[in-house]
C-alpha cells in the first residue's frame, strides 16, 4: 500500500492562464509478487480550486500490472 498526497503546480498549455497551485492524492496497492509480477489498482485525485476562477477536478482509477 502506498498512499501520496500533496501540493502541485498545474499548466494548461491550451488555455491564457499560467501556471497555478493545485492538490493531488494518490493511493497504490498491489498483490504480493507471483513470478516477479504482481497485479496493481490505484486511484488518484487532483483539485486546483481556483484557475481563472473556474475550479478543476479529476479522478482516476487504474488497474494493472507490475513487473519486478
Amino acid at each position: 500500500l502506498r498512499v501520496l498526497a500533496g501540493p502541485g503546480v498545474y499548466r494548461a498549455g491550451n488555455r491564457g492562464f499560467g501556471s497555478t497551485l493545485g492538490w493531488q492524492a494518490r493511493a497504490d496497492i498491489a498483490t504480493p509478487s507471483i513470478a516477479r509480477v504482481s497485479l496493481v489498482g490505484s486511484a488518484r485525485a487532483t483539485v486546483v480550486p481556483n484557475a481563472e476562477g473556474t475550479r478543476y477536478r479529476q479522478r482516476v482509477l487504474g488497474l494493472g500490472i507490475r513487473i519486478h
